[in-house]
């Protein structure tokens, strides 16, 4: 019976835009605190991020793109924990000095320090990052792997050019083709080439993307084939599966699956190679029925094994 590895291809990043208020600098000397340690949890935001701070309104505006004549030291502030930081780059601002709105997307160095990239600390949040060649050639942003969600994609993103601890994030999502923040830093003056063309779709009804085969994980390439798409450079992966949130239908399998034993099964789309010739089971046309378990060994196609 042809078996699946992993049925979740491709996930690429969604960042957010992200900036450090510009009135950092004021109390930066002052924050590090040899009392507050770095602990390896995340807790809950405090009930008040705006911290009383001038950072709650937002954060630099175009027109405060100045570098500060000094820059700020993050050597005074405590290191971010390893676990946010494994190549370090990095340092713990209090909470109230960073916008309400970008807290969620920076970790936490403990209950009321949050883990700010080095160069945003240093530039006072006036930083440009370097431009950069991303994922499929794209234009990007050198951005710190610090950040939770950038280290998250790592699999999915090169350092090309970037500095140690820093990876290329594409000013777009090549497949949702929305921004993703990372050339809307406030003094960046934005991405120079227009958001890339839509990527050609395949399988029967149009419900797969082609990728380029680099971009998809190794152990996943050999379930899926180039199907009708243009390029030999190119994989047919089922778009659904690309959505962090993909949850399949659960299916009955083909009755002579059943009559194995076979019981459940999840539907998964039939430009799938390696579901082909599995049948629909209680599936809508266009997927098969792909078990959970054969021969009591799970197949990869629930999302219990993901």
């Amino acid at each position: 019976m042809t078996m699946l590895s992993s049925p979740r291809f491709l996930t690429l990043l969604l960042v957010p835009t992200f900036a450090v208020a510009a009135c950092l600098g004021a109390d930066l000397e002052q924050a590090a605190s040899p009392e507050s340690e770095a602990t390896p949890t995340s807790p809950a935001p405090p009930a008040d991020n705006g911290g009383g701070g001038a950072s709650s309104g937002g954060g630099t505006k175009k027109d405060d793109c100045k570098p500060p004549d000094k820059p700020i030291d993050p050597s005074s502030l405590l290191p971010c924990p390893s676990y946010l930081c494994q190549e370090g780059g990095a340092h713990c601002v209090p909470v109230g000095l960073v916008p309400p709105d970008q807290v969620d997307m920076l970790g936490w160095c403990n209950k009321d320090q949050i883990c700010v990239p080095d160069k945003l600390i240093a530039s006072n949040a006036t930083l440009i990052p370097k431009t950069c060649s991303a994922v499929m050639g794209l234009e990007g942003r050198c951005t710190s792997s610090c950040i939770p969600m950038v280290a998250d994609s790592s699999d999915l993103l090169d350092q090309d050019s970037c500095d140690v601890g820093e990876l290329c994030v594409p000013c777009y999502d090549p497949i949702t083709l929305e921004p993703t923040g990372a050339c809307d830093l406030p003094c960046d003056t934005g991405p120079v080439e227009p958001a890339p063309a839509p990527l050609p779709t395949c399988c029967e009804h149009g419900e797969g993307t082609c990728v380029p085969a680099g971009v998809v994980p190794e152990d996943q390439a050999a379930s899926i084939t180039q199907d009708s798409c243009p390029d030999a450079g190119q994989l047919c992966v089922p778009t659904e599966m690309m959505d962090p949130a993909f949850d399949p239908i659960v299916c009955v399998p083909s009755d002579i699956l059943v009559a194995l034993g076979i019981e459940e099964g999840n539907c998964i789309p039939d430009c799938v190679d390696a579901v082909k010739g599995l049948g629909r089971g209680s599936c809508p046309a266009g997927y098969q029925c792909a078990p959970c378990d054969a021969l009591g060994s799970p197949t990869g196609a629930c999302p219990e094994d993901w």
